[in-house]
């Protein structure tokens, strides 16, 4: 979070003039937990898209993907970090607009 003042004497931002106008702003962020397995298949599936297709889309190989779909008991079983998650759901987001827009 930034806190600091506005000096209309300088026409500054600062920390120096306490009595001038305080300036408050933070940034607000959304939680993204690691999806599921059987989440992550349903949403590639859905957009009908093939393991390969998927991975292409948020720059990993066929086999890591494969990994995130994989049950957790299954020894080769990877979680997908949120971060990709949210790249995949973007990029879905994205396809499907494009779709809408070619069959509009």
């Amino acid at each position: 979070m930034l806190h600091g003042q506005w000096c209309g004497r300088h026409s500054q931002f600062s920390l120096r003039h306490p009595q001038c106008f305080t300036v408050s702003t933070s940034i607000k962020r959304e939680v993204v937990n690691s999806p599921a397995p059987d989440e992550i298949r349903k949403a590639r599936e859905n957009a009908g898209l093939s393991q390969t297709k998927a991975g292409e889309m948020v720059h990993v190989t066929c086999r890591t993907w494969q990994q995130w779909e994989a049950r957790p008991e299954i020894k080769s079983h990877q979680k997908m970090h949120p971060a990709f998650w949210e790249l995949f759901n973007i990029k879905l987001k994205k396809l499907k607009k494009s779709k809408e827009i070619k069959h509009g």
